[in-house]
């Protein structure tokens, strides 16, 4: 996939969510970026342009966050792969990254990324759809660097 097919499977990928579900928030954000995280985006591209969130509550209604760098949390999330649905990817990468597996009741909202390199405005912009999803604990043990927190995280990092 080249960085100027982003803007289509973006956008395929949204026809099909927004067939699925109903009255989920969708923004859209465009960011100017440094050509390092321009570039290490476009290799990603060729994997997938979908990056998939899960906010799970447990059966006394904690949120599972993962820690970030430094003191941040975040939802848990990962790229979904060219392969898989989105809600599959989103279950993958929350099992794979978390060691715990959910079951998705809803969409909660989708971000488009618009990502321009800050260095060479003559670069094609490059498209990425951020979902999240919400999801209920099914099973599993958290790895150590998650937590049963009281409140969600502020946002999700998936650039």
């Amino acid at each position: 996939m080249s960085v100027s097919d982003t803007h289509e499977r973006v956008s395929d990928y949204l026809r099909v969510l927004d067939g699925s579900y109903s009255g989920f928030t969708v923004r859209q954000t465009t960011l100017s970026v440094r050509a390092e995280v321009y570039d290490r985006m476009a290799s990603l591209a060729s994997a997938g342009v979908v990056d998939a969130a899960v906010r799970v509550r447990n059966a006394t209604d904690e949120v599972l966050a993962v820690r970030e760098a430094g003191d941040g949390w975040t939802d848990p999330y990962g790229l979904v792969r060219r392969d898989e649905t989105i809600e599959s990817g989103a279950r993958r990468s929350l099992r794979e990254r978390t060691g715990i597996d959910a079951a998705l009741d809803d969409l909660l909202g989708v971000t488009i990324v618009c990502l321009t390199d800050a260095t060479n405005p003559d670069r094609d912009s490059l498209y990425r759809l951020s979902a999240l999803f919400s999801g209920r604990y099914v099973g599993g043990e958290p790895e150590s660097n998650c937590a049963w927190r009281s409140r969600p995280p502020r946002s999700i990092s998936a650039i």
